[in-house]
């Protein structure tokens, strides 16, 4: 078997390639390491450090008198081999002592998923969906439509649901026993009276509520609005209030979006308030005008845009963790690779770019292997058809 020399990632001599993605079943090499000080032979060459002894390595090719010890970083003597290709040894300060590894390396497979991420989703639903047979259907189809895409990716989600007594919300994402159809701990509805104007104050005269319904563990949350009126309330007069009872900065947990008319239509009324809540603090808008016309499981691609918000929020980033190393090894000398295709190492979000790369959460003292986004849409995407692997390499 041949001998592989493996580098820390700190150092400037790690190849990116080292480092691949093979995943989502980690396997770890371990390889026992033999500490053990040799005797260096009697220096005979001139020059070089302070050294007085080489390093001998066993297991290498045969060689004889290895490196010649004139002017050598080792000394005299250089490095002696016998056997099978030279060792990686190191040696000591005064390079009269090394390690040299063992060149039996046992692979230790052990699967691991990729972390599953809590989610929070609120629906706020004014009385529009109970006007119209069209747009009730369509905000039904809708949330489960939301459901369907999110919960293929490791996302554990849960939905919260303020609306009228008229509205009920379909299976799958509730039992369809009765109405509201509650589907605890998935879907969980709250009827509340209320009018298409009055919508943002009752998400805040409410939250009492349903706050015991949001993890706080939750890595991401979002508040989605569907209405056909405009809010009395002023959307900073809303944020302002929410984050003392949110208590959770915008664009930091919170994705807002609404699903508000963004014309006359049906006797509706422009959400003005709610376009200037998204585009002030971000988020997702789109039209209900379509849905009282025809229905949609997406109506305005709303679905959709907000699908891609939740499954791409800061929270929410595809990594796996590292599992405590067998004894000797280290958690920064690891090998990733992708079944089906290269990957490289970075050294930071910041060197991410466009490469399908990775790099550690915390360089330093590693706790997760990271996806750069274009890699994470690669697996959000179901692009990558093999598994994820992870190799601890021996020192």
């Amino acid at each position: 078997m041949s001998n592989t020399k493996a580098h820390p990632v700190s150092s400037p001599a790690v190849s990116r390639q080292t480092h691949r993605l093979w995943g989502v079943a980690l396997l770890l090499s371990s390889c026992s390491v033999d500490r053990r000080e040799v005797e260096a032979p009697s220096p005979d060459g001139g020059g070089g450090s302070s050294a007085t002894g080489g390093t001998l390595a066993t297991g290498g090719a045969s060689a004889s008198g290895g490196v010649s010890g004139a002017g050598g970083a080792s000394g005299a003597g250089g490095t002696l081999g016998s056997g099978g290709s030279a060792g990686s040894a190191v040696g000591g300060a005064s390079g009269t002592g090394g390690t040299t590894p063992d060149a039996g390396c046992v692979p230790v497979e052990q699967a691991v998923a990729e972390t599953v991420a809590p989610v929070d989703v609120v629906w706020a639903i004014d009385e529009a969906p109970s006007k119209n047979q069209n747009a009730l259907t369509t905000v039904q189809w809708s949330m489960n439509n939301l459901f369907q895409k999110l919960n293929h990716f490791p996302i554990d989600l849960r939905f919260v649901a303020l609306h009228t007594p008229a509205f009920c919300a379909a299976p799958p994402l509730t039992t369809g026993a009765s109405c509201p159809g509650a589907n605890p701990p998935t879907y969980n509805p709250l009827t509340v009276p209320v009018v298409g104007a009055q919508l943002l104050q009752m998400v805040l005269d409410n939250f009492s509520s349903f706050e015991g319904y949001l993890r706080p563990n939750a890595v991401a949350r979002a508040l989605v609005f569907v209405a056909d009126d405009n809010s009395s309330l002023g959307a900073t007069s809303f944020v302002t209030e929410w984050l003392k009872k949110g208590k959770t900065p915008p664009n930091s947990g919170w994705i807002y979006a609404a699903l508000v008319a963004q014309s006359t239509c049906s006797g509706s009324t422009v959400g003005s308030e709610y376009t200037s809540l998204i585009g002030t603090y971000g988020g997702v808008l789109g039209d209900v005008c379509p849905a009282f016309q025809s229905v949609s499981q997406d109506p305005d691609g709303f679905i959709a845009k907000l699908a891609n918000a939740i499954n791409y929020a800061p929270g929410i980033g595809c990594y796996w963790v590292i599992p405590n190393p067998p004894a000797g090894f280290d958690k920064k000398l690891v090998q990733v690779a992708s079944k089906s295709q290269s990957l490289q190492y970075v050294s930071s979000s910041s060197s991410c770019g466009t490469d399908t790369a990775w790099y550690f959460d915390d360089p330093k003292a590693p706790t997760k292997i990271v996806a750069c986004p274009a890699l994470c849409k690669q697996v959000r995407d179901k692009a990558l058809p093999g598994a994820i692997a992870l190799t601890f390499l021996c020192q």
